[in-house]
C-alpha cells in the first residue's frame, strides 16, 4: 500500500512537480494538490491522507494555522511542513502547532521522499537551529513554573544539546551508546510536550 501524500502549496508548477515526483516514486502516491488551507481538515479527510505536506507560507490560511486545524481533529496524520529559507522563527511556531518536522522546499528529490517516509513511520525531523530554541523554550518554561511537570528529562535535554550541535541520530547513538530509535522517541516526545504548551 503506497504512502498517500496531500500537498498544500500555493505555487501551480510546485505542485505539479510534487504531484509527478509522488505517481512516479514506488511506495508512494499523491492523494490530493491544495493551493491554500481553508478547509485544510476536510481536504485531508477526503484524500485519505497518511502525510500531508505543507507549505508554511499561503494566503489567506498559511501552514502554521491549517497545521492547527488538521491537528486537532486529525492527530494520526503525520505533517511535514516545507519552506523556501529556514526561518527557525516559522519553523518553530510550525512544530508547536503540532508539525512531524520541517525540510527545505529546495532539498533533493530523495531527501523529500526520505522526509516523508521518515514522519510516517512515526519519526521526527529536527534542525540544529530548531534543537537550540527548544532547549530554550523548555529552559524559559522550567524557570518560570515551580512545579514543572512538561519539561524535558536529563537524556531529552542531552540529545537535545547533542541535535543543536549538527549531530545526526546515528553520531548521538554512537557518542551515548543508545539505540537509534530510543533517540526518536525522546524527540517526539519533545515535541508533544510543546505541542501540550501551546493548546
Amino acid at each position: 500500500m503506497p504512502i498517500r501524500v496531500t500537498v498544500f502549496d500555493d505555487h501551480v508548477q510546485r505542485r505539479h512537480s510534487l504531484q509527478f515526483l509522488l505517481n512516479s516514486s514506488e511506495g508512494f502516491t499523491c492523494s490530493g494538490l491544495f493551493e491554500e488551507g481553508a478547509d485544510a481538515v476536510s481536504h485531508v479527510k477526503k484524500t485519505n491522507a497518511d502525510v500531508v505536506l505543507m507549505d508554511i507560507q499561503m494566503p489567506l490560511i498559511n501552514g502554521i494555522e491549517a497545521t492547527k486545524a488538521i491537528r486537532a481533529e486529525l492527530p494520526g496524520v503525520a505533517i511535514l511542513m516545507q519552506a523556501v529559507i529556514e526561518d527557525d522563527e516559522k519553523i518553530f511556531e510550525g512544530i508547536k502547532a503540532g508539525a512531524n518536522g520541517f525540510l527545505l522546499k529546495h532539498a533533493r528529490s530523495v531527501e523529500l521522499l526520505q522526509a516523508i517516509k521518515d514522519v510516517y513511520k512515526g519519526r521526527n525531523i529536527i534542525s540544529p537551529g530548531i534543537a537550540k530554541k527548544l532547549l530554550t523554550c523548555f529552559g524559559n518554561h522550567a524557570a518560570s513554573s515551580s512545579t514543572d511537570h512538561s519539561g524535558l528529562t536529563p537524556q531529552e535535554k542531552e540529545i537535545m544539546s547533542h541535535l543543536s550541535e549538527g549531530e545526526s541520530f546515528k553520531m548521538i547513538s554512537a557518542s551515548l551508546n543508545v539505540d537509534f530509535d530510543l533517540i526518536n522517541d525522546h524527540i517526539k516526545s519533545v515535541y508533544l510536550k510543546l505541542y501540550r504548551q501551546s493548546v
